[in-house]
């Protein structure tokens, strides 16, 4: 979805034990390459980046996963010529990607009812943006997990 010659390439979404010792924390990793054609003009200019960590809906639970974003970060990153790895860490509580069961209640007649969906679907979305305008965005491949207390991970 590049505009102009600056895009994102090789999106990547990784979750991993955050360090040892601590069992509750995890690290969320969400890479790509940012591509700028030589002599391209948006060169030496400072672009906004928006990275965010989504929940997908693999329509395979009766209840949505919130829509809300479990990360969102927004910063500047300056375009260079050539291709660039771009790296952004974050550590969370595993409660944050919680995906122990999905939850579920009796109604009156001790039918179960969906009242929750954990975040076991998700995806890195990565937008470019100069001044407002997108240049690019892009989105990770899904990883899904079980990241909670009872998770296999």
């Amino acid at each position: 979805m590049g505009c102009g010659m600056v895009r994102i390439a090789s999106p990547q979404l990784s979750i991993s034990h955050a360090r040892p010792g601590h069992p509750g924390r995890r690290q969320i990793r969400i890479a790509y390459d940012l591509v700028v054609e030589p002599g391209d003009a948006m060169a030496g200019r400072e672009l906004q980046e928006v990275i965010a960590l989504v929940a997908v809906d693999a329509h395979d639970a009766a209840v949505a996963p919130s829509s809300a974003p479990v990360v969102y970060l927004a910063g500047t990153v300056t375009a260079i010529d050539g291709s660039h790895r771009r790296v952004i860490e974050r550590e969370l509580d595993r409660v944050d990607l919680d995906v122990v069961a999905d939850w579920w209640a009796t109604n009156n007649a001790g039918e179960p009812v969906a009242i929750a969906e954990w975040l076991d679907h998700l995806a890195g979305s990565i937008v470019l943006q100069l001044d407002g305008v997108v240049l690019d965005e892009a989105r990770t491949p899904v990883v899904t997990g079980s990241w909670g207390a009872l998770g296999s991970d």
